[in-house]
């Protein structure tokens, strides 16, 4: 053990959630916490969405508190499908970490719930089918003739079971054999095979009743083997005892030989094939098999196991002595998890590991090998950092490379494992340069020959992330201009070079001292002009005095649009300088590198010197983002947002910001939305999803659940009858980033939902001219409820999406109805339809909007004006 690992034992504070007891009219919760030299349980304090909730804090023994929650504090409110708690001490944030054994399940509101431990604490409601009770239901099993057996200690009917493993449920029909047992027919139970449910509970009427059993049990049935203790039912693949288990592969490599020798199976009587199946047990091949004597052997091909890196199970199919039927048996050693044969194989151009596995069944699983890299230090003049790697890349050139963000054009240097210095060389940077204004990342690449098998970027994981500092500056005076290349890192902590040059005319106009507080600059991204920025540009010039200027790349589309307004500029143009080094106030939807020149940082040309407005690009509140103001040395002197809590729930509470600096104004695009009172029939409907931030490449995004969902409710049948028969126009418009990837796969379909292209309209303009909007998480919600348009989110993916944690309770942000799986969201996309139904919904608008009128443009330049004379 490492003395730094030792030191940051002994100085870390940790706080861990070790178990959560479910009573009939609370929740205690106890916690083991470490390092706190004193704990003073009067410090300490809950948050239940967002909100400080009174409880009871009590020590239970050496380093452990318990705390006891009312269950009237834990409610799910209309359609919320999480409550998240939050602990505090002495007013900061604790980071818990999940500490229990197994699942945690309670009973809230009479819903069946999953507590859920990363970082935050989550209590995430899974079935709300039935009222689930605290009364626990003991029951015994047992075998009888073709039939799973059970008696129970109530005489209390009961017609089904109901298996649950997190959203994993399945219902099972039961029949009475007596006053108080009941059967359910093996082959019900076989069609569980290779489930493990964890919880169990039994239905009467509209009730359901923890099972628990009396003693733990295990079963061998025709198929499969039933596995039971007090929480957990299992059900596998009926036992083949195996011995001397070897994989080797074949001598032309082209594929994998198995070995392997029965021990005690007279239960078969003849062996047919080794069988793979994927982690969701369907089979993917079956391979026939020889025997000699007990040896049973078998050839699989090679490129089965490199189709892709999903893990993969190995059985053996047999025909069974005595009834002659055909099964698939879980091959199983009487030894330890150990690994059979290990080896390297390339999917995708990428190594990996892949190992066969023995652990009471047979497991292929992929790893991809040790890789790590480093920054140490960076200056102007050199980069020290590290590379650490498998020894499947010894045969392999390392170089680090520098790539301009936009043109993607690339420079190399080779270098070796191991610690490196490595001089920046800026001529040779400068070749690959395709804007005076842009970022350089640094990669580690990884070849074998021609062929990049690993490429990721250097991180320097020791530096705080801050988004207007910097580690080092290097100025290159030129004849005719000024180049700098700041070192600074990514979120991810991702080392990088912004680059930006001002030449010696550019410096000319730029040769100001004070700032001149009618001259407001306005942009969003630096490519786009259709969101608060343009809005509140265009108000600007037409109600105010305000010599207000828009900032864009002529290179955009949207500037098409725009250019011949003369208070529009060009981004990096000289006027643009000129504009950026006067203007007092800075005014945009995203961080300020988008509207400047030059790097937003105190010491460059005034910066500190300007009043820092943020208009945002949407309401916050559900997936967090990266304006904290811990982010910044010179933070938003105002921040705009929509309501009471979003103010305080979202950017004073989680982001940090003083009150004073933040104002409940409304969005600058809401001015332009109608307000719809007569709510018209839908005829228009909009299909419009967001991104996923873990679609990092071609071959996540063409493998995603994402794509398979929207391509299939494209597809759906039904959903192109609705358009045929009703007069209905239904159009999908993905995200920037999933253009070219839906447009692909929706080519040359004979599909009745249209296809919007990129640029084709700005978004508020099909916000507007559409009646029904389907999105999933995206802020484009926010308009269509504003304009008191129906809204229905399609929510497949939401426990992933909100992996990281969610601001705001679902209830509060998601105002519509919410919808898991494909058939309900058309069944209720055609009831709106047909129905008219989304009439009768109401909705309470109050937790997103403070104000909901045509003056949020005039809050914005009141708060500005106000800031402007303090």
């Amino acid at each position: 053990m490492s003395a730094l690992y030792k030191l940051k034992n002994i100085l870390v504070r940790r706080f861990d959630c070790v178990s959560v007891e479910d009573k009939t009219d609370k929740v205690v919760i106890e916690y083991k916490y470490k390092n706190y030299l004193m704990f003073n349980k009067e410090q300490f304090s809950i948050r239940i969405q967002n909100k400080t909730v009174p409880v009871l804090v009590k020590k239970s023994g050496t380093n452990r508190v318990k705390v006891e929650i009312d269950k009237d504090l834990l409610t799910f409110e209309s359609k919320e499908a999480f409550i998240k708690i939050n602990c505090f001490y002495n007013g900061k944030k604790l980071w818990v970490r999940n500490r229990t054994k197994g699942p945690l399940y309670l009973t809230i509101d009479n819903k069946l719930c999953e507590v859920e431990c990363t970082k935050n604490m989550y209590i995430k409601s899974l079935n709300e089918d039935y009222a689930f009770v605290n009364d626990k239901v003991k029951l015994k099993p047992f075998i009888n003739e073709s039939n799973f057996m059970f008696e129970t200690n109530t005489s209390c009917k009961f017609s089904k079971i109901l298996l649950i493993n997190g959203s994993n449920k399945t219902e099972i029909p039961l029949k009475a054999a007596g006053n108080s047992n009941y059967k359910i027919p093996i082959e019900k139970i076989e069609l569980l095979a290779m489930e493990k449910y964890k919880a169990m509970y039994l239905v009467s009427e509209d009730n359901a009743y923890r099972a628990k059993f009396d003693n733990n049990y295990s079963f061998n049935l025709y198929h499969y083997y039933i596995e039971i203790n007090r929480n957990n039912f299992s059900v596998y693949h009926k036992i083949f005892k195996a011995e001397n288990l070897i994989v080797n592969e074949t001598p032309d490599k082209h594929g994998f030989i198995v070995n392997l020798k029965s021990k005690e199976n007279d239960h078969i009587k003849e062996y047919l094939n080794f069988v793979l199946m994927n982690h969701e047990n369907e089979i993917i091949g079956k391979y026939p098999v020889k025997t000699y004597a007990e040896t049973i052997t078998s050839r699989i091909p090679y490129e089965v196991f490199t189709e892709n890196r999903a893990n993969k199970n190995m059985y053996i199919e047999a025909v069974e002595e005595g009834t002659g039927r055909h099964v698939i048996y879980r091959i199983s050693e009487d030894v330890k998890e150990q690994t059979i044969y290990e080896t390297s194989i390339s999917i995708n151009n990428q190594y990996y590991h892949m190992n066969f596995v023995s652990d009471n069944g047979v497991f292929i699983k992929y790893r991809k090998p040790f890789f790590k890299n480093g920054v140490n230090y960076i200056n102007e003049d050199k980069i020290n950092f590290f590379v650490k790697a498998d020894e499947i890349y010894r045969h392999c050139t390392f170089t680090l490379a520098f790539e301009e963000r936009y043109s993607k054009e690339t420079i190399e240097y080779y270098i070796e494992p191991g610690e490196s210095v490595l001089n920046l060389e800026y001529d040779d940077i400068e070749k690959i340069i395709s804007k005076p204004k842009t970022v350089v990342d640094l990669f580690i690449t990884i070849r074998e020959q021609d062929h990049i098998v690993r490429r990721e970027k250097i991180r320097y994981r020791t530096a705080k992330y801050k988004k207007d500092t910097y580690f080092s500056k290097k100025i290159i005076q030129g004849n005719n201009q000024k180049t700098y290349y700041l070192s600074t890192i990514t979120p991810f902590k991702n080392i990088k070079l912004e680059r930006f040059s001002i030449t010696n005319n550019e410096l000319k106009v730029m040769n100001n001292t004070t700032k001149d507080s009618n001259i407001w600059l306005i942009g969003e991204r630096f490519d786009t002009a259709q969101d608060n920025g343009i809005v509140f540009f265009n108000w600007l010039r037409a109600n105010t005095s305000i010599d207000a200027y828009y900032v864009i790349d002529e290179n955009a589309l949207d500037y098409q649009n725009i250019k011949h307004n003369r208070k529009v500029l060009k981004f990096g143009s000289i006027e643009h300088f000129k504009i950026a080094s006067k203007a007092k106030v800075l005014v945009s939807t995203h961080d300020f590198e988008n509207i400047l020149p030059y790097k937003p940082a105190k010491g460059f040309f005034g910066y500190e010197d300007t009043l820092k407005v943020f208009l945002q690009h949407g309401v916050l509140g559900r997936k967090s983002v990266e304006y904290h103001k811990d982010y910044y040395e010179q933070p938003f002197d105002i921040f705009n947002v929509s309501s009471m809590s979003e103010k305080y729930d979202v950017v004073v509470n989680e982001m940090g910001y003083d009150k004073e600096n933040v104002f409940i104004s409304g969005l600058s695009r809401f001015d332009n939305l109608p307000i719809v009172n007569d709510n018209n029939r839908i005829k228009k409907i909009l299909i419009m999803p967001t991104w996923r931030d873990w679609l990092n490449s071609d071959f996540a995004f063409e493998n995603s659940e994402y794509l398979e969902k929207y391509l299939s409710l494209i597809k759906n049948k039904k959903l192109n009858q609705l358009i045929a028969h009703n007069n209905v126009e239904i159009n999908f418009y993905p995200h920037y980033r999933a253009q070219s990837y839906f447009k692909l796969f929706l080519m040359n379909n004979e599909i009745k939902v249209q296809y919007v292209e990129l640029g084709e309209q700005t978004v508020q303009s099909l916000l507007i001219e559409h009646d029904l909007l389907i999105t999933d998480y995206s802020s484009v919600s926010f308009d269509f409820t504003y304009m008191n348009k129906p809204v229905i989110f399609y929510h497949f993916d939401v426990e992933r999406f909100f992996r990281k944690g969610i601001l705001r309770p679902i209830h509060e942000t998601f105002l519509g109805e919410v919808i898991y799986d494909e058939k309900k969201l058309v069944d209720q996309i055609c009831d709106y339809v047909v129905n008219d139904s989304f009439k009768k919904v109401e909705l309470e608008k109050d937790s997103i909007f403070r104000h909901i009128d045509k003056d949020n443009n005039v809050r914005i330049y009141d708060s500005i004006v106000k800031n402007l004379e303090e």
